[in-house]
């Protein structure tokens, strides 16, 4: 359980250790874009919106628009272990309402989350998060027999706080997930993904291009824009993002310079593309196949041209010194 002492600018935590919506049998919710948010390492459940899986009911689970699990008719699971790169290799479980749970989540897994039925299409969409696990402060304590507790000075919140009691067998966490205790941080925004589409990828008509996504949800009156270094290559502003807005980014290759910003008047949100595995890389710097052969031949043309000139040179002093002999030969004694 978690504490708070208030003050006027500032709030404090203490860490001592010593929503749900009820639905009918087969009902599923309504479609609408929830949050679940995560710290790296712990598992996290997708709810499928089903209370029990009908036997001809056939549920499919995507990660951005990468099929990565399935529940067939006969409720068997299938699970699409390339997808998605292989990331979710071995880590992915179905339970019988058709609920997803990722095993040992990783930074990642963040992103858009959709379940939907053969029969009922998109049931729901969830936009998980997964923050890093960085160690704030810590006391090794001996005794634990009586209370024991452990400070955080803060000037505002959010639910990316946890505090974790831990032994050499197992972990107990404990998740700030009620803001109330303590101011929560003004205008506080969700950080963008950035993901490649590749249905666009592969249907392009350069094999050298890349198509990627820069995604956001549940924000409103913002700005969504891509940025190579500190220049903006392209921006949209909304109004209203309570569903799901795509900024797509068409690019030959890509290299760590570029990122997706989310901002308002207050504040940004940074993702920086540090994954160059979603597009190939630029070698050296982004070129295309039609400037490089025309850098070639003109490479070979002034090369050519140099060997002319030198040979020219050397036919030209041959040609002056032959005619410097003839006319003035040399005095035999």
């Amino acid at each position: 359980m978690i504490h708070s002492s208030t003050s006027q600018q500032t709030c404090s935590t203490d860490c001592p250790f010593s929503s749900s919506v009820a639905v009918l049998p087969g009902v599923f919710v309504a479609d609408a874009v929830k949050s679940e948010s995560v710290t790296e390492g712990e598992s996290v459940s997708l709810n499928s919106g089903f209370t029990q899986i009908q036997t001809h009911e056939e549920i499919e689970w995507k990660f951005r628009d990468i099929l990565i699990a399935k529940v067939k008719k006969n409720k068997e699971s299938k699970f699409f272990k390339e997808s998605a790169e292989g990331r979710f290799r071995d880590r992915l479980k179905l339970d019988q309402t058709g609920s997803l749970t990722i095993i040992s989540s990783r930074t990642t897994d963040s992103g858009l989350y959709t379940v939907s039925s053969i029969r009922r299409a998109t049931i729901n969409t969830i936009n998980l998060t997964v923050y890093g696990n960085s160690v704030l402060s810590s006391i090794r304590v001996s005794d634990l027999s009586s209370r024991s507790d452990l400070l955080l000075h803060l000037e505002c919140v959010d639910d990316s706080y946890s505090c974790v009691l831990n032994n050499p067998i197992r972990n107990q966490t404990q998740h700030l997930n009620n803001t109330q205790l303590c101011h929560t941080c003004a205008a506080r925004l969700p950080v963008p993904v950035i993901w490649s589409n590749s249905s666009l990828n592969s249907s392009s008509s350069s094999s050298s291009s890349c198509s990627l996504v820069c995604s956001a949800v549940n924000v409103s009156h913002v700005t969504l824009s891509w940025f190579k270094g500190n220049s903006v290559l392209s921006s949209i502003r909304v109004s209203d993002l309570s569903s799901r807005s795509d900024l797509l980014l068409h690019l030959e290759c890509v290299d760590d310079s570029y990122s997706c910003v989310l901002n308002n008047p207050i504040r940004n949100q940074t993702q920086h593309l540090n994954n160059t595995q979603l597009c190939h890389t630029c070698a050296v710097h982004c070129c295309g196949f039609t400037e490089a052969v025309i850098r070639l031949a003109l490479s070979a043309l002034v090369g050519v041209a140099t060997v002319v000139v030198l040979v020219y040179d050397i036919r030209s002093r041959s040609l002056q010194q032959k005619k410097s002999v003839q006319k003035y030969p040399s005095n035999s004694d």
